[in-house]
């Protein structure tokens, strides 16, 4: 943008705004409202800036050089041609949304169901009334068993609020890797870095602003199965 563009010319030539001010015979104030964006310079001060810094009237305005010199030849033309123009970039306009819409229905979507809570008993199972979410998702998915929501932000920035953990069922592999933990006594599952101690399982968050949670034994948490992938679905 003009604004963040200007202010950061002015400071690399380490002007002031005062400085700059005098420069184009303009008042403090108004030079000020140039950078905070409640006034644009007219074009006779336009012309004095693209003088003093030595660029191109569209790089001063923070646009691209495509942009710029679409505009610029766009100012030059009739109104006619003009028009011709606007028409021209309102077809372009379709057209790109249409090849948008088909390459979205020619990718292939993957129909993932995603249970809300877990349990482990014989192997894994799913508590409450069974229900899931049906999501899609134009990723390549590992082997898994069983999906589920990844639920806040302490296994970020890896897993997601509102992501999809991918589960193997595998029982307990080896310390630091990521399982799904069913704790019969509370009746929740989490989704933590796993560490057998010798009375029970600390669960790590991947945040460090989570401290660990040590589940006791007595409490008889269980692995589901490692986390073996993940992802974030995607809107129909």
């Amino acid at each position: 943008m003009f604004i963040n563009q200007l202010k950061k010319l002015r400071q690399n030539k380490e002007m002031t705004q005062k400085q700059m001010a005098d420069l184009m015979e303009v008042s403090l104030v108004s030079y000020s409202n140039w950078e905070r964006g409640l006034k644009s310079p007219s074009k006779e001060n336009m012309q004095k800036l693209v003088q003093f810094f030595e660029l191109p009237l569209y790089q001063l305005e923070g646009r691209d050089e495509i942009e710029g010199q679409l505009l610029e030849q766009f100012a030059q033309l009739s109104q006619f041609r003009k028009k011709k123009v606007v028409s021209f970039a309102k077809k372009q306009a379709v057209e790109q949304a249409e090849d948008f819409l088909t390459f979205k229905q020619s990718k292939i979507y993957n129909k993932v169901k995603v249970y809300e809570g877990l349990s482990a008993g014989t192997g894994f199972g799913v508590t409450g009334d069974g229900s899931f979410d049906q999501v899609l998702t134009d990723e390549e998915l590992p082997t898994y068993d069983i999906a589920a929501w990844i639920r806040g932000d302490s296994m970020e920035p890896k897993f997601l609020d509102w992501s999809v953990a991918l589960i193997r069922e595998t029982g307990f592999d080896y310390d630091g890797a990521i399982y799904a933990v069913y704790v019969e006594e509370t009746n929740t599952t989490y989704i933590k870095k796993v560490f057998v101690e010798k009375d029970g399982l600390r669960l790590e968050s991947l945040n460090k602003k989570y401290p660990d949670r040590f589940i006791s034994l007595e409490d008889h948490p269980m692995i589901i199965g490692k986390i073996v992938g993940n992802f974030v679905p995607i809107s129909e």
